[in-house]
C-alpha cells in the first residue's frame, strides 16, 4: 500500500491510494480526497479490496518496503584522508575523464585519485585540471584503490 500524493484535482480527488496484491500482481488504484484520515483509508480499503479478495494476511507499505531495501544494500564506507580510490562514472556520459571506442563496455571505475573528506558522506578529489566535472562526490559513488 503506498500513495501517489500532490496530483491536481479531479472531481474532488488528489490523492490515490495504490494497492498491489504480492501474489497475483494486481493493481487497485482508489482515488481519496487531500484531507483523507485514518477511518477514510480503513473505508476505503474495505469497500474496494475487503470486498473483492477478504482480508489479507499482511499489508506492507511502500514507504516501509523502501527504507528497509535502502538500509539492506547501503555500504557504510569511510576514508582517511589522502587515500586513493576509484570513482564510478556512467562511461557513455562521461567523455572529460577517459574516452573508450565503445563506451557500454567501457570501464565503470575511473582513477585512483586522491581524496578529502569534506563531510561524513562527501569526499572532494584530486581530479585533472581537463576534466569537466565536479570534483565533490558522495561516498556511495567511490571505491577504495586495492594496488595489485
Amino acid at each position: 500500500m503506498d500513495f501517489i500524493v500532490a496530483l491536481p484535482p479531479a472531481n474532488g480527488y488528489s490523492v490515490i491510494m495504490v494497492i498491489i496484491d504480492r501474489l497475483t500482481k494486481f493493481s487497485h488504484f482508489i482515488p481519496l480526497m487531500l484531507d483523507f484520515s485514518s477511518r477514510t483509508v480503513v473505508e476505503s480499503f474495505i469497500k474496494n479490496i475487503v470486498k473483492i479478495h477478504g482480508f489479507p494476511k499482511s499489508i506492507v507499505s511502500g514507504t516501509r518496503f523502501s527504507r528497509q531495501f535502502a538500509n539492506c544494500h547501503r555500504r557504510q564506507e569511510e576514508f582517511v584522508e589522502g587515500d586513493l580510490v576509484l570513482v564510478k562514472l556512467q562511461p557513455y556520459r562521461q567523455h572529460s575523464v577517459a574516452l573508450r571506442k565503445n563506451q557500454k563496455l567501457g570501464m565503470r571505475y575511473f582513477g585512483p585519485f586522491p581524496i578529502k573528506k569534506l563531510s561524513a558522506v562527501a569526499y572532494k578529489l584530486d581530479l585533472p585540471p581537463a576534466t569537466k566535472i565536479r570534483d565533490a562526490f558522495h561516498v556511495s559513488a567511490l571505491k577504495k584503490f586495492m594496488e595489485s
